[in-house]
């Protein structure tokens, strides 16, 4: 059984720089060329800038909702070695007064490196769903 205890505070630290609203961190926590996948549609980063541009704007996005803090709870991880993990986080995102503004699962595909765990793919579904159950579309 894998000790979940490093990945979980990898996914910590992936929240933490959304919650500082850090494009720069978040894109230090990836791997290139990074997949993100969401209702059929993918993008591939095969440059961290241009990942970086797309965080920010996701990051401007958040901000606009009235996002203060992110929170992602590892829920589990599987894979085939032990240095690739398939994993899903729980993510919560907060406002001012500590209610929650939108909240999904989201699935990622994780390497671990010299530097630690990095992602190198994400489905972002639930995201997706959650923002346009909301009303306000990622797209937005």
């Amino acid at each position: 059984m894998r000790d979940e205890g490093p990945l979980a505070a990898f996914f910590a630290a992936y929240a933490d720089a959304f919650t500082r609203m850090e494009p720069s961190a978040v894109t230090s926590l990836w791997l290139f060329p990074a997949l993100v996948s969401a209702a059929g549609r993918s993008a591939a980063f095969d440059h961290p800038d241009h990942f970086e541009a797309n965080t920010a704007i996701l990051m401007g996005f958040y901000a606009r909702q009235g996002v203060v803090r992110v929170e992602k709870v590892l829920l589990g991880a599987m894979g085939p070695s032990a240095d690739t993990a398939f994993a899903v986080t729980h993510d919560r995102l907060f406002d001012r007064n500590g209610a929650i503004v939108a909240e999904w699962r989201h699935g990622y595909l994780v390497r671990l490196v010299d530097m630690g765990w990095r992602a190198i793919g994400a489905v972002a579904d639930g995201e997706l769903e959650a923002w346009r159950d909301r009303g306000t579309p990622l797209e937005s």
